[in-house]
């Protein structure tokens, strides 16, 4: 029997026909046949684009012997798991809202989305990696992996806690938060992030869009989808410049090798945009970048400065600095008072950020 891949249920009417019939044949066969059909020049690029993704992505992903596959949907059942209804989607995969029939309780269920299996020969590698990397975690401020799997078709699933609070760039798109309410947030994820490089992992995408808030309103990092094990040759990304663009740091956007201070590049491009509503300004220096952040606290906008430092021996050592930086200048926001903070990086934190 030819396998037919699950890219083709994106293909309808002629295009799916010309699929079916192509798969079959040979590449020189395929050629002249589709030659000779003489489709419409953009169904033929569908169908065409369609068999060069079937041919990548090997014999992972499969229909059923009746040429269908089995999208996720109301009411079926993935491993022990009822899908209730699609929660969003990203990049890669589709979440949708599930019921737990053993343990009786909401869980959220991420499918590897068909078509990135099928045109990314990473896909499938990345997506158990990330299972693998958010596992390790157990931490208030990190999205709860519970368990992972696949359907009898083969789609591959992580089952993790249902948060059924809004995202971070959902709150941020109504408005700019309180000064208050954006120190704790970040210093949240700074916690967050902490508890991942303590056990070895980057996880290179942090956003607001990855930025989960539970039933009591705490943050909670999620998709570890292209994290980096610190101890592990990177043998998925090497060589490339994998991220969100808005949220690389300069040297994870030219494509080096990346280490914790990457992700705290990110938690200062978050930070700037929960204050203002808007990211920095790219392509210039840190104070260029932080202009906005003027009517600011001065010890914030020093923090964000360093954090947005080009050098990455600048930023601070680590995410504990900062989250415990964070901490006191939310204290101080709140109290209207300025404490010392406690001084980190490889060397210190700002004078403006110490000596508040």
């Amino acid at each position: 029997m030819v396998v037919r891949f699950v890219v083709a249920t994106d293909l309808h009417g002629e295009a799916r026909r010309l699929f079916d019939e192509l798969l079959e044949l040979g590449a020189a066969d395929r050629a002249a046949r589709l030659r000779d059909l003489g489709p419409d020049p953009a169904v033929a690029h569908e169908v065409t684009s369609a068999l060069a993704a079937a041919a990548r992505a090997g014999d992972f992903l499969r229909l059923l012997p009746s040429g269908e596959a089995i999208a996720p949907a109301a009411g079926m059942v993935a491993g022990r798991y009822r899908i209730e209804r699609h929660l969003g989607s990203g990049a890669m995969g589709d979440v949708h809202l599930a019921w737990d029939l053993q343990l009786e309780r909401s869980v959220a269920l991420k499918f590897l989305r068909a078509a990135a299996a099928a045109t990314d020969p990473t896909a499938v590698a990345r997506f158990r990696a990330e299972a693998r990397a958010a596992a390790r975690l157990e931490h208030p401020h990190v999205a709860t992996v519970y368990d992972a799997g696949e359907t009898d078709d083969r789609q591959l699933f992580i089952a993790m806690a249902y948060y059924p609070g809004e995202t971070l760039r959902e709150r941020i798109a109504r408005a700019p938060l309180a000064p208050d309410d954006a120190l704790r947030i970040a210093a949240q994820v700074a916690s967050a992030l902490a508890a991942a490089h303590a056990a070895g992992i980057v996880h290179r995408d942090v956003k607001p869009a990855n930025v989960l808030f539970d039933a009591e309103g705490a943050a909670r990092l999620a998709d570890f989808g292209i994290a980096k094990l610190l101890e592990s040759p990177d043998v998925l990304t090497r060589d490339a410049a994998i991220g969100t663009p808005a949220y690389m740091s300069p040297e994870q956007a030219r494509g080096d090798a990346v280490d914790p201070s990457a992700d705290l590049w990110a938690l200062g491009v978050m930070l700037h945009e929960m204050l203002t509503g808007h990211r920095p300004r790219a392509g210039t220096n840190a104070a260029a970048r932080t202009e906005s952040l003027a009517v600011i606290d001065d010890g914030v906008r020093a923090l964000v400065d360093t954090l947005l430092t080009d050098d990455r021996a600048r930023r601070p050592a680590g995410a504990s600095a900062v989250r415990d930086a964070l901490d006191a200048l939310g204290a101080a926001n709140a109290a209207a008072v300025r404490p010392r903070l406690p001084e980190a990086g490889r060397g210190a934190l700002p004078t403006a950020v110490t000596r508040l």
